[in-house]
């Protein structure tokens, strides 16, 4: 698996949490402050920044540490 496809396979792990906790785009973005266009952009990309993925990521209850100079979910 490419570092690509590790980075999307994580954002869908989160999308897959965020949507396990029943909080919408909306309900997320106000726990981060940001927008819901925001939330939406970020479950788009492709190539979301670290800082953002750990960000999204805390706000639905994971702790995101480096493993092999990737991100992975702690558990």
């Amino acid at each position: 698996m490419t570092p690509d496809e590790r980075s999307r396979q994580l954002v869908e792990f989160l999308i897959d949490r965020r949507e396990e906790l029943g909080l919408t785009q909306h309900e997320l973005a106000e726990r981060v402050d940001w927008s819901q266009g925001r939330v939406s952009a970020f479950e788009r990309a492709e190539y979301p920044s670290i800082k953002t993925t750990v960000r999204y990521a805390r706000a639905v209850g994971i702790e995101l540490v480096p493993v092999e100079r990737e991100l992975c979910p702690k558990l």
